[in-house]
C-alpha cells in the first residue's frame, strides 16, 4: 500500500467519523428540542392551570363575600362563648343581673354534641325554669338575646304563675361552642 492509499483510507475513516459524530449530535439535538417542547408545553399547561385557579379564587371570593362579611360581624360574639366555662359564666352573669325577683325552680346545664357541623361541634344547653313578675321575666329574655346574641332560645313556654302578675317561664338556651381552628380544619378535611 502506498502512501496515497493510506492517506485515502485515513481520510475515509475521518469522514466516516465525522458522519457518525454528526448523526450522534443530530440525535442529541432532536432529543433536546423534544425535551424543550415538552417543557414548554408543561409550562403553558401550568400557567393555564394557575390562571384558571386564580379566576376560580376571584369568583369564589365574590360569591362568598356576603358570608365572610356576616361571619366577620358575628365571629367576636361566637368567640365570647367558644368554651363551656365562658358560656356558663356569661349565662350565670346575665341571670344574676337580670333575674332579680325571679325564683328559680330548675337550672340544668349540659354540653351536647353537634356532629353535623365540624366548625361548631358542641353546644352548651341551659334549661331554666323561673317564676316571678311578668315584666322581669320578659326583661330576662331580652337580656339573654342582647348579651348572648350567638345563643338561640330553643324552647320557651310562659304560663300563669301562682300569684296575680306572676308567670312561670321555662326556656332552653343553646349556645354554640366553636371548634378550635386546627380541629375544625382537620374535621373538614376528613369529610
Amino acid at each position: 500500500m502506498s502512501n496515497k492509499h493510506l492517506a485515502s483510507l485515513l481520510l475515509f475513516a475521518v469522514i466516516v467519523g465525522f458522519i457518525q459524530l454528526d448523526l450522534v449530535m443530530n440525535k442529541k439535538m432532536t432529543a433536546a428540542r423534544e425535551s424543550m417542547q415538552a417543557a414548554e408545553s408543561a409550562r403553558e399547561n401550568a400557567e393555564n392551570g394557575r390562571r384558571y385557579k386564580e379566576i376560580s379564587l376571584v369568583r369564589q371570593k365574590q360569591v362568598t363575600a356576603p358570608l365572610r362579611q356576616y361571619l366577620a360581624r358575628w365571629l367576636p360574639k361566637l368567640q365570647e362563648t367558644n368554651e363551656e366555662n365562658k358560656a356558663r359564666s356569661i349565662f350565670a352573669r346575665v341571670f344574676k343581673q337580670h333575674g332579680e325577683g325571679l325564683v328559680a325552680h330548675a337550672d340544668k346545664s349540659s354540653v351536647l354534641g353537634n356532629p353535623k357541623c365540624p366548625f361548631i361541634p358542641q353546644r352548651y344547653q341551659n334549661v331554666l325554669s323561673v317564676e316571678g313578675d311578668f315584666s322581669q321575666a320578659v326583661n330576662l329574655i331580652g337580656q339573654i338575646e342582647r348579651q348572648m346574641p350567638a345563643s338561640r332560645i330553643a324552647t320557651m313556654s310562659i304560663s300563669k304563675g301562682t300569684r296575680g302578675n306572676d308567670v312561670k317561664l321555662s326556656l332552653t338556651v343553646d349556645t354554640p361552642i366553636m371548634a378550635k381552628a386546627d380541629a375544625a380544619g382537620a374535621a373538614a378535611v376528613k369529610k
